[in-house]
Formats: structure tokens, C-alpha cells, sequence
């Protein structure tokens, strides 16, 4: 009696069906289920559970509901917790019709496991597809040998192989815990961090019986080298049937295969990781100290550090409740024996991302593991027994090619950047400094860069040496090498020859970093002559190394050259590997699973009489069934004899087995490249299916047995998107093929019957989420059984050509525009100079819409409740509030950090961007770490690149003379000194030289009719909004009609492009008021053209024209509202009159000074004499207009000082005074001139310039202001395309640029990128550009895509970084 083989996972429900003597009466017969794992079950210890059979499940523990009765028999679906102990379980069931008489009915065993398909376990994992290589994989790669050298071993880990997963449990039961306090030990068994660290001590047999013994030697005698081993099951089943004896031999990769056997096997997504040249820092101390003597050769360390060749762990996923937010994901274990670990030999969790950081002091063993990717490698000369020469210090040597196998691929996949910033970066040494503070104390101080080894010198070193193969080393034949020294200048011989001697050692290199005995030597004398190279052979013959070789094949050539006229030494190395052949295996045939594999059996169970009434009996019980179709996660275990396959995961539903009878699905065609095209994604991909919501598109279905028949068969469809696919919430739904339509506002209709096909057209509702979909169906034929399939993943998108969706956009020109095309221009500059800026939005781009749904799933509102974020990703205004909170990183794991300073050097410049791909790519590689720097076109471009891929139109604004208004009051306040300098603001109140935001076209159905079309996004983080950063949707009717109570975030909009200036002279102590201007703020509003390269000037759908009756109207209606929304007296005297100018506005930049002062009737003007090019002196001429009859003596102060692109001022670098006397009705100028010399030191990366001036006269308190701004331009960047272009085919571009200056620029890096054109962004080193020189450069592409496109290029260097270019270009599809 019982269920013989019986595996569910945690969080899950599974079905068993009863079987009675009677119908079940769910109002008389009571039923009680019992479930308990361990030596002595408690449910205070949470191994023992009872529950009741209820109709409905409530909340999260053990349950028993959704009971179906037919007949004699009863269906019960029961469902575990997500945190139940994992473990083999036993399952009893009490019947009573009253409370004085029960019965129990032993039911069996069955054995629950982790779940990482569970979003609500603890190692949960997000995606099938890493699922299926994390859980489901039963083969791999173990990568070894040298960093240069890097070798596949392949490994069966075979986790599913008959016996094994009760090996597993036997080892938790081998555990010092268990042996110590078995009831405690299984309580534990729920915590994944428990489980992991009990596994990795029980590996290695350092402890207790654990599987497998080390040996780092040479003598295997005993057992089996590690060499030798291909796979953990056979070492798993000698364990276990030696009785839990350890298994010899292992090394550092066959700990970490076995324990990912292991770890799998119980559920927890599990990888093998290769450290090559991985450190063993015994003292902590961040530093691995390598000897080498005279002779060069390596000698034995004097401590017990090490520098292994290669170091083999794992990575385990979950979430670490025992650490702060931010840690979780994939975690650092290493089963092998280095270290103990709370008093036990073992390592780990380690968080990855708490590594990558320096928190050292997070637990477990995060500085061990830190220090093996990261510690310091210090080379001594020993002489006479003591260390007395630095050979080299490298920082950088340690943590090289981090690999794991690929998913889904045989590929290696090098994940160093998950576990440290690039080697010599900022943010690197800053962390280095950071985890040496936490280990050593502040006494640690970082190290200089010494790289002494392969073919950089020491610095101040009169030579470089470089070691070469001049042949590729075969076993059996002498390697042959050649010493390349060149003489190079030092300080203390800068010319002449010098003498070297070069002694040479060659040595095997063991596996840990040591090495044997040399088994050959070469000593050569060599004299060298300033700029001289001389090229010397080698040769290691094989008689020297044929039987002194271990199992690493790996021999290490030094030399130690003493430089004779110094006494000082240089260290030179070449490691070399020598492989054996590899065996090729082919297979004959086509390999065929087990047919028994699936099929569902049943076991008759008698029951006791009971003499007074007939009770409910149990007599028969039905295990579950197997899962047909595509092989997925409930499948895997093997058959045992007599049981069915095993259920084991949340897709199998009662009945879901195979019937003969049935109609049986072979294949599933998506028809993805004839459906991308009809639904205008074909640009992102024609292999995988991306569909838009509210349009058919059409799949078929390929039968195995025969064709399709109405009027037998019913096909269902179930879409499925999000971690907890839900009915009720519209994550899930599940839809008919029959000609009526069901309850599901998804639809599915019949095409066409084929002989053995079936094509199916399927329909997702205009107002389905957004996202990534899991695509299945069920058949259920006459009288047969339901099968079920899962045919595949799709994503769906918004669409704007359909009517009923929300983001519906009528114009074909429109659509093409805001979401097909992926380049186009952002307005900067001044408003009197306004300047394209080309950018490559790359929409469609390899990989970008992945990275855009990751976006989506690391918001706040994911992390927090991903049902209901998933739930809610059918609505334009809630995708576009979470988008526009995540493009920054002031809340969450945004892209891009902002950053309005002029320190730039730990990132990229904002001005060096050309396009988001580069910026989106980053981020994803980093883990989702922010990308250094943007500032708000960066911020806008980056999210016009989301929005437009997820369907969304969107476009890029430009608005120039941008108010930031922090106090919500409308007005501005500008401060100013005596000598006409810009003050920092005490209030933080800005206007923007100009600011970037995004429009998304979408209908507004949170709002009255007739405010839905354009929306303000804005993604640049300036104010909160309901808690984060982010600002809109806000309707731009809203804006300009004054509804500012109309959400989101319409006041603030409405200040950047309606807010007054106020200015205010500070002097002694005191504010004095010049003027308030009411049309400073938002002029020249701007987009890109439709299908033109030409500017869109848009202002007037903002507001009003400046100063119309409607205008001042909408202002003071704004004002209102505010002010009935604010405390009385919050807001300042809005309402006053605006007072009549008295001088310019500060930001008319070019127009005439505002009305003089009726006291003072003068008016002051700045005109420039040249056009402002960068690297040429500014000549520009003050002018002076008297309009009274009286004589005037004018005091004038002009300064000119450099600003931020957010309107902050920096200090002044040019002053000056005039004084000019007027006649009446006369006009003078006055000259002015600021040399190149003089601005170039102080100019800010935006290249602008304010200068000023503030007037006074004589008989008259009253003051003049007046101002300009001015923007330096510099030369473009010429493209010419040479050629035809044709896609496939090789297309030479030509780049033309130069240096404006009249002194020499350093560091010049090229940039190129353009979608269609390159795969990736192109750089090119020029170093050195001097004085105005002028260069050109061909690259060759190798366009990908048809169409449009276009090709933007940037240069910077030390002195600018952003001097940029574009071509417009044509690529013809070709034949």
C-alpha cells in the first residue's frame, strides 16, 4: 500500500487519487492528512504537518483541497509550504464520520525538494531557460588548465540517475549535525544557506565520512586518480555502497562536480566556476608572496599561500535573508578542503555581488574567496635564504578568466566581471582598498602597478625580455623557444650597451601552483646597445621532460636576467601546456528513450471491515502520471522497477498522461519569421516569436499519430507570463479552440487541417501584459484522457496599429517614426543655438528587448510583489512610471547614474554617448549594476530606446531654458553680486541652459476625457513621486491648459516650460530686486521631424503664446490650483502684479535687453563680433543706448564664468570695468575680448560660457543687468561612405576630423557605432593629434540590415570629449 516513488518539489501542489469502497460525502466523512520526515517528527519542529481536507486552499502551509469525487474515488490536491523541510516524508490519512471513531490508512513516501520554479522559495530562479541548465542539465563542462591554456572536461553529473537522490539524503545523514542532534539537524533542512553548508563539509572527508578524499600528490596507488574520473555518479555509488567510506581520490574540480550532482539533485540551481590562477591566502593578508632564486628557479613558498593554476567551486542561487538587501543570486561554495569554516572544512555561501564589492565581512568566508580572485602577487629573488630583491608586484595577475559552461551552449562563458570591477579600474582598486581596510585595518595602503611578467617591464628596467613558442608544443618533440630582448632607456643608463646574464630554469608546474624539480637549465650572456633587438633560440629537449611530466602537463620557463652594470635582476616566464589527443566519440544511431518512461500505474489496496456501518475505506490509490510532450522538469528522475515515471513539478494536472488513442503532438511550428514580420518586430528577430497584443498570429501544430478531428478532439491553449500566473489577475488564461468564444478575451480559431497539422490562429487581448509568455495546450479526445504540451515561449508587445490598444497611434508616417525608427537627433546647445546631437536608440538590436523585460523585473515594484507588477503590465502608464524610475539608479539597480560635475574619470563622460545599446549592454553584463554617466538626454534617449521597443511611441524634447522649480511656488530666483556674477542658489531653484524629457504617445483613461495623446516622461531623477524618482505620465494638454492637479506630476512639468524669473542683486548683506520675467522659461520646445532630419518646433502644444491673455490666464489658473492644494501662506505673493522689467532677462541670452527703468532710461546690450569657435579668443562689444535728454555716467562690471549644463556657475575667470559717459539719445560700444589662454582652463564639458554685465548710474540707485550665453562649437566629424551599400556585403566608411586647437591633445579615441551597419561599437586608439591637424581613417562594415540608417562617430581626448558626427546612409537589401 502506498505511493512507491512519489518526488514533488515545495510550494507546489501535486494530485493523488483515492479510491473507496463508497462515494465520498464531504458533509459526513472527514478526512485528516499526516505528513513527517525525520527520526522523531514535531510540528513545533516543523517535520510534522496535519491538515485537513478543506475545498479551497488557505494561505501558504500544508494543505489538502480542490478535491474532485468521481464515483468511488476521490481527487485531493496537496500542497506544501515553501519553506517545509525538504526530505523523503511519509503521508498517513485519519477517516472519521464521527469524533469518536477514526481510522488511519498509511498512504507511503514521498520525497520533497527545493523548487526553484517557486517565486515564493528561497531559490527561486526566474527564467526556464537558466532553469533547464541549473536544475535540469545532467552534463557539463569542468574547465582546467592554465589561463592560457583553457581546457573542457566534460562531466556526467547525472542527478537523475536511479539511486541517486537517495545518496543524497544519506549524505545530510552522515553529517556531523544529523550524528550531533538528528531532530534539530532535519528542522534545518527547510533553510537552503543550512543545507549548502552542511553538503559542502560532506563532500571532502576532512570531518566526517564524506564522499571523497584529497590528494594533491602523485601516488594514486590507493584508489583512482581525479584524472581519471568522467562523472559523480560512480563516485556517489561507491560511497554509498562502502558504507559512506571515502572515496579516493578527488581534486578541487571533482569536489565541485560531486557537489553540484548534489545540489541539483535536491532542487537549488547549482554551476561549476574555474578561478584560473586562483590564490590560497593562508594569512589573510591580501598578499601571495612567489620565490625564486638566482638560478630562476620557483621555489617552495615559506608560508602556505599559493597561486593555483586553476581553482574549482561552485555557485549555488538564492535568496540570503541572513544578509541585507541587495546580496542575493548566486552564492560562492567550495566543497574543497582549504579552510575551515566554523570549525568545519568547508566554504561558503559567499555572496558573488558581496565580493565584487569588498563586504568581506558578510558571511560566510567572504574574504577567503575575495582574496582568491583578487589578492596581490608579490615575485621575490632569494638569495642566501633570504627575500632580498622585488622582482615584480602585480595587482592584477590573480582571478583570470573566470568560466562557466555557456547556457544552452557547449561555449565557455567568462563571468569575471561578476566577480570584480576590471583589473586597474577605479572602482577596483577603490574596492581592493575597501576589503583591505575590513581585513587589515587602515595600515593596508593599495600597491603600485608593477607588471613584471610575459612582456611588460619593470619600470626604470634598461631592457624588456619576452619569452616566445616558436612552434606549437607537441608532446614527444623538443620545445623550441626564442628569448626576444630589446634595450630600452632608464634613468641610470639612458644610453650605451649593458651586460646581461640570463640564467634559465624550466620547471613541471603542478596543479597548485608548485612545481618540481627543474629538469632543465640554459645560461646566456647577451650585451645590448640602446634601441638594439636581439632574438635568441631555445631549446628543451623532450629526453628532459618525458618522464618527469604530471598529470597537468604544464612546464613553467623562467629566467632571471642580472643587468651587470646595476646589480638589479628582471624576472621573464612562459608557461607551456602540453595536451595528449582528445577521444572522439560518435553515435551510430539515433538514441530512443525508454518507452516505459510515462506511463501511469495503479495499486490495489485492501482495507479493513468495520462491523457496525459501513465506513469510507480506502481501496485503491493512483499515482500521478508522466508528462508528455517536450522533455521539461517533470521527467527527469528514472523510472524505478514497478513505478511510474515521477511527478516532480507545478505543469502536470490530473490525467495528463499518454493514450494510445489520443492525438499526440510531434512538433510545434510559431511561423516566427512570417508572424514577426506581420507584427513589425522582424527587426529584432525572425527566430523567435515576438507578436503584438490585439493581432492574430498564426501557429501549427504537427501531429504524431493522425490527423486532427473537430468533433473528437477539444484543444485548449494556456499562456502563462510572470513568476505566479494567475486567472483572476490576467497573467494566465486559458482558451478554446471551439468555434464559440469562453470567458477569456484571449481567442484562438481554426485555419487550416492538414493530413498530420493543424494551423491555429491565436489572438492576445489589446489590453493582455506585456512580457515574456509560456505557450501550452491540452487535448482532450473522446473518452480519453487530457495530454498536455508546452509549445513554446513568445513576447508580447503594445501595438500601435491596433485601435483598441491603449498606445493606438492613427498615422503610418508617426508610427514609423516613434517606434520603428531606431536613430534620430536630441536638441542641445542654447536657444539661440540650437544643435543636433545624433544618437543610435538601436531599439532592435541583438539582445535589447531581453534587456528591456530584465529592466521591468528589477524594479522595486517586481522585487516587492511580482504578481502584481506582472498584473499591471498591460497599462502605458504603469510600464512608463516603472521604466522612467528604473533608466535612473537613485531608488533601485537603475541604469545609468547621473552625475552634473565635471569628474568624470571612474566612467564615460555623459557627452561621449552616442546611442543606448553600448549604455543597455553594460548594464545587463554587470549584473545590473549602473552605468557611469548620464546626464538628462542620456536619461531620456536610454528610455525612448525601451519604450520604442516595447511598443510604446515615444520621442525625445528638448526644452530649452528649462525651469527646475524645488519649491512648487512658479518662480525661479536668481541671485547676483555686484560685479554681475551668478550666485549658487540658496534654494536649489534652477533653469536649465536647456533639459531633455520624453513624450510616449498613449490614452489616458485615469484622466477626464480629451488628455490622452503625448505624455511628459522623465527619467532625469530631480523631484520624487509617489517615493521614487521619476516624473509622468503627464499629459501635455494638462501642461498647457494649467490642470496641474491632473496626475502625474503636472505641476513640476508645468514649471519647467511656465515659471517666472525673479532676479535679486546681493550686496552687504541684503536682497534688492532687479526684475521678474514671465517669459524666460521653455522656449523653443524641440523634436526631431517626422521622417526628416529637420528640427520640430512644438512649443506652442506646451502653452500659449508668451504674454497672450490666454497665456497669463493658464498661469494664474495654475497658480490657483497650487495654491488651494498648499497651506496658506506657503506659497509667496503669486499673485502680486508682475512688475515692469527694469533690465535683460538673465536668460534671453541674444535679444535686446528687456524695458530700461523709467529712473534709469538706459538700456545695455551684448553682441558678438565673431561666431564663438572653440580653441579662438571671444570678441564681443557691450552696447550702451541712452534714451533720456540727460548726460549719463554708467559704472558697468562685466565678468564671465563657465556653467554646468543644469545652470550651476562656476567661478568667474574674466573681469572687467567700464566707464562710459552718454550724451542724450547717444549710443556707444565698448570692446571686449577673452582669449583662449584665458577660458580654456576653466571651461565645463557643456563648452558654455555666461558673461554679464551690471550697470549703475551715478544718480540713480536703480540697477542694469544684462547677460549673455554662449556655447563654443567645435568642427563636426565628416562620414563619407565609399561605395554602394548593400546588406552582407563589405562597405568602407571613411571618418574625417581634426583638432581644433592650437596646442597638441593626448589620449584621442574614435568612437563609431550605428544600428544595422555594426554589431558592435567600433573604438579606435589615435593617441597624439597636434595643433589643428586634420586626419582621416577607413573602417570596413558589413551592413546586417536594410533600410534607413545611420552612422554616428565621436572624438574626444584630454582636452574635449565630444566632438561628434553623423551620416545619414542607405543599405539595399541586394539579391
Amino acid at each position: 500500500m502506498g505511493l512507491q516513488r512519489l518526488i514533488v518539489r515545495r510550494s507546489q501542489s501535486f494530485t493523488i487519487q483515492l479510491h473507496f469502497n463508497r462515494p465520498f460525502h464531504s458533509k459526513k466523512d472527514s478526512i485528516t492528512f499526516v505528513a513527517e520526515t525525520g527520526p522523531a517528527p514535531k510540528e513545533l519542529l516543523g517535520t510534522r504537518a496535519t491538515f485537513l481536507l478543506t475545498q479551497a486552499r488557505q494561505g501558504n502551509g500544508w494543505s489538502a483541497s480542490d478535491f474532485t469525487i468521481q464515483a468511488n474515488s476521490l481527487f485531493v490536491s496537496l500542497f506544501t509550504p515553501p519553506s517545509a523541510v525538504i526530505g523523503p516524508y511519509s503521508l498517513k490519512m485519519e477517516i472519521s464520520q464521527d469524533p469518536s471513531h477514526s481510522t488511519t490508512h498509511p498512504l507511503g513516501t514521498f520525497i520533497l525538494l527545493f523548487n526553484p520554479w517557486s517565486a515564493e522559495d528561497d531559490v527561486y530562479l526566474p527564467s526556464e531557460t537558466l532553469l533547464q541548465e541549473y536544475i535540469m542539465m545532467d552534463y557539463g563542462f569542468v574547465y582546467k588548465g592554465h589561463e592560457r591554456f583553457i581546457t573542457p572536461w566534460p562531466w556526467n553529473y547525472g542527478q537523475f540517475e536511479e539511486d541517486i537522490i537517495d545518496i543524497c539524503f544519506e549524505i545530510l545523514n552522515k553529517s556531523l549535525y544529523f550524528l550531533k542532534n538528528p531532530s534539530k539537524d532535519y528542522s534545518q533542512r527547510n533553510d537552503v544557506v543550512y543545507i549548502c553548508r552542511v553538503v559542502s563539509a560532506m563532500i571532502n572527508s576532512n570531518d566526517d565520512s564524506g564522499v571523497l578524499q584529497g590528494n594533491w600528490g602523485e601516488d594514486y596507488s590507493r584508489g583512482v586518480s581525479p584524472l581519471e574520473w568522467t562523472g559523480s555518479v560512480a563516485i556517489l555509488r561507491q560511497w554509498a555502497a562502502r558504507g559512506g567510506q571515502p572515496v579516493k581520490y578527488g581534486q578541487c574540480w571533482v569536489f565541485a562536480a560531486v557537489m553540484c550532482t548534489v545540489m541539483r539533485c535536491l532542487g537549488v540551481p547549482t554551476r561549476v566556476v574555474s578561478n584560473f590562477r586562483s590564490a590560497h591566502n593562508s594569512d589573510a593578508n591580501l598578499t601571495i608572496d612567489t620565490y625564486y632564486d638566482q638560478h630562476a628557479e620557483m621555489l617552495p613558498t615559506q608560508k602556505r599561500d599559493k597561486i593555483w593554476n586553476f581553482h574549482v567551486w561552485n555557485e549555488c542561487w538564492m535568496i540570503r535573508k541572513d544578509l541585507p538587501p541587495g546580496y542575493n543570486g548566486w552564492q560562492v561554495l567550495d566543497p574543497t578542503p582549504q579552510q575551515t569554516s566554523s570549525g568545519l572544512f568547508r566554504c561558503g555561501p559567499a555572496s558573488v555581488k558581496a565580493i565584487r564589492e569588498g563586504e568581506v565581512h558578510l558571511p560566510y568566508d567572504t574574504p577567503f574567496v575575495y582574496a582568491e580572485v583578487n589578492a596581490d602577487e608579490v615575485v621575490w629573488l632569494l638569495k642566501d635564504g633570504q627575500a632580498q630583491e622585488i622582482l615584480a608586484h602585480n595587482t592584477s595577475s590573480i582571478g583570470k578568466e573566470i568560466s562557466t559552461k555557456m547556457v544552452g551552449s557547449d561555449q565557455r562563458q567568462n563571468i569575471t566581471s561578476s566577480y570584480k570591477y576590471p583589473e586597474g579600474s577605479p572602482e577596483e582598486r577603490s574596492v581592493f582598498m575597501k576589503a583591505s581596510q575590513k581585513m587589515l585595518g587602515v595600515r593596508r595602503t593599495s600597491s603600485p602597478f608593477l607588471d613584471l611578467l610575459g612582456s611588460a617591464g619593470a619600470v626604470g628596467q634598461p631592457a624588456q625580455l619576452q619569452l616566445h613558442l616558436t612552434r606549437k608544443p607537441e608532446w614527444g618533440q623538443d620545445l623550441l623557444l626564442r628569448l626576444h630582448a630589446r634595450r630600452v632607456a632608464d634613468r641610470a643608463h639612458p644610453q650605451g650597451p649593458i651586460h646581461l646574464v640570463v640564467g634559465f630554469c624550466a620547471q613541471t608546474l603542478l596543479h597548485n601552483g608548485g612545481t618540481r624539480e627543474p629538469l632543465w637549465r640554459q645560461k646566456v650572456h647577451l650585451t645590448l646597445d640602446f634601441g638594439e633587438d636581439i632574438q635568441w633560440p631555445l631549446a628543451l629537449p623532450y629526453n628532459n621532460y618525458r618522464n618527469k611530466l604530471t598529470d597537468e602537463k604544464l612546464i613553467r620557463v623562467s629566467g632571471i636576467a642580472k643587468v651587470e652594470e646595476t646589480g638589479k635582476s628582471m624576472l621573464v616566464l612562459k608557461d607551456i601546456s602540453l595536451e595528449p589527443p582528445h577521444i572522439s566519440i560518435e553515435p551510430s544511431n539515433t538514441a530512443k528513450k525508454n518507452p516505459r518512461a510515462g506511463k501511469k500505474t495503479s495499486c490495489d489496496l485492501p482495507s479493513k471491515q468495520v462491523a457496525v456501518r459501513q465506513p469510507l475505506r480506502l481501496q485503491c490509490l493512483l499515482e500521478s502520471g508522466g508528462w508528455t510532450g517536450k522533455q521539461t522538469h517533470q521527467d527527469r528522475f528514472p523510472d524505478t522497477p514497478g513505478c511510474p515515471a515521477v511527478l516532480c513539478g507545478a505543469a502536470w494536472e490530473p490525467g495528463a498522461a499518454t493514450m494510445a488513442e489520443g492525438l499526440e503532438v510531434a512538433l510545434t511550428d510559431l511561423q516566427s519569421s512570417w508572424n514577426n514580420v506581420r507584427h513589425h518586430t522582424e527587426e529584432i528577430s525572425s527566430n523567435r516569436l515576438l507578436v503584438r497584443r490585439g493581432q492574430a498570429f498564426n501557429i501549427t501544430l504537427f501531429f504524431r499519430n493522425r490527423a486532427f478531428q473537430p468533433g473528437l478532439d477539444n484543444i485548449i491553449f494556456v499562456t502563462e507570463t510572470g513568476p505566479l500566473p494567475d486567472l483572476p489577475k490576467g497573467t494566465r488564461a486559458v482558451f478554446s479552440l471551439a468555434g464559440h468564444r469562453g470567458p477569456s478575451p484571449w481567442i484562438a480559431s481554426l485555419q487550416a487541417i492538414g493530413a498530420n497539422s493543424l494551423e491555429v490562429s491565436l489572438c492576445a487581448p489589446p489590453v493582455a501584459a506585456v512580457g515574456r509568455y509560456l505557450l501550452k495546450v491540452h487535448i482532450k479526445s473522446l473518452q480519453g484522457p487530457v495530454t498536455a504540451y508546452q509549445l513554446g515561449e513568445f513576447i508580447l508587445l503594445f501595438n500601435p496599429w491596433c485601435p483598441e490598444d491603449a498606445v493606438y497611434l492613427e498615422s503610418e508616417p508617426q508610427r514609423q517614426e516613434y517606434v520603428m525608427n531606431d536613430y534620430g537627433f536630441i536638441y542641445q546647445g542654447n536657444k539661440n543655438w540650437i544643435r543636433p546631437c545624433p544618437w543610435n536608440y538601436g531599439q532592435f538590436e541583438e539582445n535589447i528587448i531581453d534587456i528591456c523585460l530584465e529592466l521591468l523585473d528589477k524594479s522595486l515594484n517586481f522585487q516587492i510583489d511580482p504578481a502584481t507588477d506582472c498584473a499591471l503590465r498591460g497599462s502605458p502608464v504603469y510600464i512608463s512610471r516603472v521604466v522612467c524610475a528604473m533608466i535612473n539608479s537613485n531608488d533601485d539597480s537603475g541604469v545609468l547614474n547621473g552625475n552634473w560635475g565635471e569628474n568624470y574619470s571612474d566612467g564615460t563622460s555623459p557627452t561621449e554617448w552616442m546611442g543606448s545599446v553600448a549604455i543597455l549592454k553594460q548594464w545587463h553584463a554587470a549584473g545590473c549594476q549602473p552605468v557611469r554617466y548620464g546626464q538628462c538626454w542620456v536619461f531620456a534617449a536610454v528610455m525612448c530606446t525601451v519604450m520604442r521597443c516595447l511598443g510604446i511611441p515615444t520621442r525625445v524634447i528638448t526644452n530649452f531654458d528649462s525651469g527646475h522649480d524645488t519649491d512648487g511656488n512658479l518662480i525661479i530666483d536668481e541671485y547676483y553680486d555686484n560685479t554681475g556674477r551668478i550666485l549658487e542658489n540658496k534654494k536649489k531653484d534652477t533653469v536649465w541652459n536647456f533639459h531633455v524629457w520624453n513624450e510616449c504617445w498613449m490614452a489616458r483613461n485615469d484622466l477626464p476625457p480629451g488628455f490622452g495623446g503625448w505624455q511628459v516622461l522623465d527619467a532625469t531623477p530631480q523631484e520624487t513621486s509617489n517615493g521614487l524618482y521619476c516624473c509622468g505620465p503627464a499629459s501635455v494638454r494638462a501642461i498647457k491648459e494649467g490642470e496641474v492637479d491632473l496626475k502625474y506630476d503636472t505641476a513640476f512639468t508645468f514649471s519647467m516650460v511656465n515659471a517666472d524669473c525673479m532676479a535679486w542683486l546681493v550686496f552687504g548683506g541684503k536682497e534688492q530686486k532687479l526684475h521678474q520675467d514671465t517669459n524666460t522659461v521653455g522656449n523653443f520646445i524641440s523634436t526631431k521631424s517626422i521622417q526628416s532630419d529637420e528640427r520640430d518646433d512644438i512649443t506652442e502644444d506646451y502653452k500659449y503664446a508668451e504674454g497672450s491673455l490666454q497665456e497669463r490666464q493658464v498661469f494664474l489658473k495654475a497658480l490657483q490650483k497650487l495654491k488651494a492644494g498648499r497651506s496658506p501662506g506657503s506659497l509667496r505673493a503669486e499673485l502680486r502684479p508682475r512688475s515692469v522689467p527694469l533690465s535683460d532677462s538673465p536668460r534671453s541670452l541674444a535679444t535686446p535687453s528687456l524695458q530700461p527703468s523709467n529712473v534709469v532710461q538706459v538700456s545695455l546690450k551684448f553682441q558678438l563680433l565673431d561666431s564663438p569657435n572653440m580653441g579662438q579668443d571671444i570678441r564681443f562689444v557691450l552696447l550702451a543706448l541712452n534714451m533720456s535728454p540727460q548726460f549719463k555716467d554708467l559704472k558697468v562690471n562685466l565678468s564671465a564664468q563657465s556653467l554646468l549644463h543644469d545652470g550651476s556657475p562656476l567661478i568667474p575667470f574674466w573681469q572687467d570695468t567700464a566707464f562710459i559717459t552718454l550724451s542724450p539719445e547717444e549710443a556707444k560700444t565698448y570692446p571686449c575680448k577673452i582669449p583662449y589662454s584665458q577660458y580654456s582652463q576653466y571651461l565645463s564639458t557643456d563648452k558654455l560660457i555666461r558673461i554679464s554685465a551690471l550697470g549703475e548710474e551715478k544718480s540713480s540707485p536703480e540697477k542694469i543687468l544684462v547677460n549673455k550665453i554662449i556655447t563654443l562649437a567645435y568642427p563636426s566629424i565628416v562620414i563619407n561612405v565609399l561605395g554602394a551599400a548593400i546588406v552582407n556585403q563589405p562597405l568602407s566608411i571613411q571618418v574625417v576630423f581634426s583638432n581644433p586647437l592650437s596646442e597638441q591633445v593626448e589620449d584621442c579615441v574614435l568612437t563609431v557605432e550605428g544600428s544595422g551597419l555594426f554589431r558592435r561599437q567600433q573604438r579606435v586608439l589615435i593617441g597624439v593629434l597636434k595643433p589643428h591637424h586634420k586626419a582621416s581613417l577607413t573602417l570596413e562594415a558589413i551592413p546586417f540590415k536594410s533600410g534607413q540608417r545611420q552612422i554616428q562617430a565621436n572624438l574626444r581626448s584630454n582636452k574635449f570629449k565630444d566632438i561628434k558626427g553623423y551620416r545619414n546612409v542607405y543599405i539595399d537589401f541586394g539579391l
